[in-house]
């Protein structure tokens, strides 16, 4: 689509921001995939497929990324895979990747408001 790299919304600190929300009916032992377009316009669904039967999720993310790097991909890569667990996990471990690694990068709203 011509205007697909154009935001439609955004969280900008004025307004509140209705989020686009879907139930999905998942079950135990699925694997869920959330990606920008900086995995799915430069890697076939079929690679796509293979990534994600990487024992760990962290593991299955890190192969997308490097996938869609690999096919020369020149946008932004996003790709987050969870897997549907049965009851509570806690996960004290937890990593920042991407710009989250450096908070110099994170920009602060307050910081560009005129």
């Amino acid at each position: 689509h011509p205007f697909r790299n154009v935001v439609l919304r955004s969280v900008n600190g004025y307004e509140a921001v209705q989020p686009a929300l879907q139930e999905l009916d998942l079950s135990v032992g699925e694997r869920l995939l959330l990606c920008s377009d900086g995995l799915t316009d430069f890697v076939p669904e079929s690679e796509i497929a293979k990534g994600l039967v990487a024992a760990d999720a962290d593991e299955a993310a890190h192969i997308l990324v490097d996938l869609a790097l690999a096919t020369g991909g020149r946008d932004n890569v996003t790709c987050l895979v969870a897997d549907v667990r049965d009851g509570p996990e806690l996960n004290t471990v937890g990593r920042h990747l991407g710009a989250m690694c450096d908070p110099g990068l994170v920009v602060d709203p307050a910081a560009i408001r005129g």
